[in-house]
């Protein structure tokens, strides 16, 4: 492939329309699914057609059983993108993107069973979300693990507070870098909540949850510098 050069308008167009042109190449006529993936990501990222992009996703979700797509679909029935919003539209494609194996979605699935709940009346079902939540947190997905830690210390409606698994969830969160894990876990040392009382440990942690955190405000600086 030519080199493109991107201070050139029309270089730029015509990199755009051949790419567009591979992609629905890939989708229609080899029939991959991560063609149709790529469909969909190039009418919503390049063109901001959610129409064109939802029929992308949902070709490689429904027909293609393309998880990554699913989650895309879903995410597009939330937002009202594309697609008339629906929550409960939303959770069949979570769902589905789930039984496909693919984390995001697992987690989507969850969090809308957790925070908002399906059908007219907005029902949540949180046993039924923790499920969803671990099959995520076990394939790696940071967020998952820290939204159950989150549930087991509180509580909620079918759930009992578990403070054991709460801090098992947030080590493995604090392992991955997730500051407010670490706070939690420094918390949890400090007072004996479902640990052995270390302070010391508990000290390590919230060093870490503050170096952490320093990161973060330095990376957002560096950012609003670069803009």
């Amino acid at each position: 492939m030519n080199k493109v050069d991107f201070n050139n308008e029309e270089e730029v167009k015509e990199y755009l329309q051949n790419l567009g042109t591979e992609y629905s190449y890939q989708c229609y006529s080899e029939k991959t699914p991560e063609g149709c993936f790529r469909l969909g990501d190039f009418f919503a990222a390049i063109k901001s057609d959610f129409t064109k992009a939802a029929e992308a996703y949902t070709l490689s979700c429904e027909e293609r059983g393309f998880g990554k797509g699913c989650n895309k679909v879903a995410a597009l029935y939330i937002h009202g993108k594309g697609v008339e919003k629906s929550t409960d539209k939303a959770f069949k494609y979570f769902e589905k993107g789930c039984s496909l194996g693919n984390a995001d979605a697992c987690h989507g699935a969850g969090l809308l069973l957790q925070q908002t709940g399906l059908g007219p009346n907005n029902k949540k079902d949180i046993p039924k979300a923790v499920g969803f939540l671990e099959k995520s947190c076990k394939q790696g997905y940071v967020p998952s693990c820290f939204h159950l830690s989150s549930i087991y210390i509180q509580g909620a409606d079918g759930v009992n507070k578990n403070m054991k698994k709460a801090a098992q969830l947030a080590a493995k969160c604090c392992n991955n870098n997730h500051m407010y894990a670490c706070a939690n876990l420094s918390r949890m040392y400090m007072r004996g909540d479902g640990v052995e009382k270390d302070e010391a440990a508990g000290k390590q942690y919230r060093e870490k949850a503050e170096e952490l955190h320093k990161r973060m405000k330095e990376d957002t600086r560096q950012l609003k510098f670069g803009e």
